[in-house]
């Protein structure tokens, strides 16, 4: 069995933009929801897990039916809260668990070699990448031990070329500073963002 897991930690259902409002709109909340209607569309996933903090039925149930209501799906979308998760690594052979929201996958990273004997992967994507703090959140990437098969998926070539640079200047200003020799064994994958042209 095909399934695909992410751990949402945002409101999926918020399309107050859609309606005009402008308030609190960011590209990359927009794009993660666009990524997951495109995916339950026209992805080929025989399930698709969502890890939701806070998760109680009746509340995501409704707000589910809100959001994937016109793609007509069926039980193939589950929601589950994440007292779930470390059960449901043990059970399901997840193809893939994606971060849509950005390129952060440490937290995933250590929890997927935690509680996952399967190894699947763990895969983000880059939004922006211009703040300072980013330094240490990718550090952290780094330090988690990703696989070969873990990717972090650039959106354009320039996002590629400044991902290499940042994890390459970590690395070296740790050899430089602390003698410290660390390496990314993940991927940096370069696809570039799908946009609905219909909408």
């Amino acid at each position: 069995m095909k399934i695909f897991g992410t751990i949402s930690d945002a409101n999926i259902a918020e399309s107050s933009y859609q309606e005009g409002s402008t308030r609190g709109i960011y590209g990359a909340s927009v794009a993660c929801r666009n990524f997951y209607t495109a995916l339950l569309r026209h992805g080929s996933f025989d399930e698709y897990h969502f890890f939701v903090p806070g998760y109680t039925p009746q509340k995501h149930t409704d707000e589910s039916n809100r959001f994937f209501q016109f793609l007509r799906v069926t039980d193939r979308v589950r929601f589950k809260t994440l007292d779930e998760l470390q059960q449901a690594f043990a059970k399901s052979d997840y193809f893939v668990f994606h971060q849509p929201g950005g390129p952060l996958i440490a937290h995933w990273l250590y929890i997927r070699n935690r509680l996952n004997q399967n190894n699947c992967p763990i895969t983000g994507v880059t939004h922006t990448l211009s703040y300072q703090f980013l330094l240490k959140d990718f550090l952290s990437v780094i330090l988690a031990n990703p696989r070969p098969w873990d990717s972090i998926v650039c959106l354009e070539r320039p996002a590629k070329k400044v991902m290499e640079n940042l994890i390459n200047s970590i690395i070296e200003n740790l050899k430089a500073q602390f003698g410290i020799e660390l390496s990314y064994q993940g991927r940096l994958d370069e696809i570039p963002l799908g946009v609905d042209t219909t909408t």
